[in-house]
């Protein structure tokens, strides 16, 4: 039997964070189980009737799910957007980590 992916609450609100921030830069998400045909697909960005997504596998441990966003919004211009401190450092984008400290 395959072990499940559990994930602990921060991680599942982190997620949630990052979908909405996704939502707000206009990158659209979907959530499954990526298989077929008795083959595990690999999710990942695309590009759907000239709008953006990024399909997500519910079943990836969060460490998969977080590389995912993070590989998907570093597209996106993030500054001006309210994001939280651990998420922008979780991001590992720079300019959001100094901005939420910086300037008064």
């Amino acid at each position: 039997m395959a072990k499940k992916n559990k994930k602990t609450q921060k991680q599942q609100e982190t997620i949630r964070q990052l979908e909405k921030l996704a939502k707000q830069v206009g990158l659209k998400v979907s959530w499954g189980k990526l298989r077929f045909a008795g083959l595990k697909l690999k999710g990942g960005q695309c590009l759907f009737k000239g709008e953006k997504w990024l399909v997500l596998d519910r079943t990836q441990p969060y460490e998969d799910q977080l590389d995912s966003f993070r590989e998907a919004l570093q597209e996106f211009d993030l500054r001006g957007r309210e994001v939280p401190k651990e998420l922008s450092r979780l991001l590992d984008i720079p300019l959001l980590a100094e901005a939420e400290g910086g300037a008064p």
